[in-house]
């Protein structure tokens, strides 16, 4: 029986992000998203998240692009996922979310898009209006009161690397005042996508100076928890799956 319980423990994740299509309604410094795959059909989108608990896949991360653009509706497939047993997740710039989104019993965790404190900086890296930051502090304060988990990613740059500081200690105290963070992403800059390639030498950063930056904030972390990203698209835990012509595939490892 002890033997079932470690096993249980420490089996690994089987995680999958469905890349519902590349659209989106912002324009980020350093998007990552490359315009080689389409949005998915509905049946297609469903067949594949059968497909994937047939093969031991038990986390499902809804993604684009933007998801809630997606025209066939991504909470009713949350809500399949949620039937075969997955643990749903929804990456999302929060723009575009229906009223009541925070009690949905279909997303299990948020992922959540915040640069900066600073509403001007932000707003500088994160293109929506001059107002995404103020959209961001309403939805986190929202989740807060419903005890959602969420994760808050963040990609570090020449613009927001001497604010780190400051946003940690802002997530610090949106947990301690009750707000349910899982994670704190955070992620090292990526020179391809729409916007990543175009703005990398403008936005880079040396490697020893981002290890620098990540030293200091692990001194002082707690009590969130902090997770490294320095290439999402190589994890060996993490598979992206995305539609083209037709085709649904899995995306291949991409490294630096």
């Amino acid at each position: 029986m002890m033997d079932h319980v470690i096993e249980s423990i420490f089996k690994p994740q089987k995680v999958a992000v469905l890349m519902l299509l590349p659209e989106c309604n912002m324009t980020c410094d350093f998007c990552v998203i490359e315009e080689t795959f389409e949005a998915i059909s509905y049946l297609d989108a469903i067949e594949l998240i059968q497909d994937l608990k047939k093969n031991n896949y038990d986390t499902l991360i809804l993604g684009g692009g933007e998801p809630t653009l997606w025209p066939h509706d991504v909470f009713k497939l949350a809500e399949f996922a949620k039937s075969l047993g997955f643990f749903v997740q929804i990456g999302t710039n929060a723009t575009k979310l229906p009223e009541g989104f925070e009690t949905s019993p279909y997303i299990d965790r948020w992922i959540l898009p915040l640069e900066s404190v600073n509403f001007d900086l932000h707003n500088d890296i994160r293109h929506f209006k001059n107002r995404h930051h103020q959209i961001m502090l309403t939805v986190l304060e929202k989740l807060k009161n419903e005890n959602k988990s969420i994760i808050v990613s963040t990609v570090v740059t020449q613009k927001n690397k001497d604010e780190l500081v400051l946003l940690m200690d802002f997530l610090k105290k949106y947990q301690l005042d009750g707000g349910n963070i899982y994670a704190w992403n955070v992620y090292k800059l990526l020179p391809w996508g729409r916007s990543g390639e175009k703005n990398y030498k403008e936005l880079y950063l040396e490697d020893q100076i981002f290890e620098d930056l990540i030293a200091q904030l692990k001194k002082n972390v707690n009590p969130l928890k902090l997770t490294v990203r320095r290439n999402m698209y190589g994890s060996d835990r993490v598979d992206f799956f995305s539609s083209a012509h037709g085709l649904v595939k899995k995306m291949p490892k991409k490294n630096l």
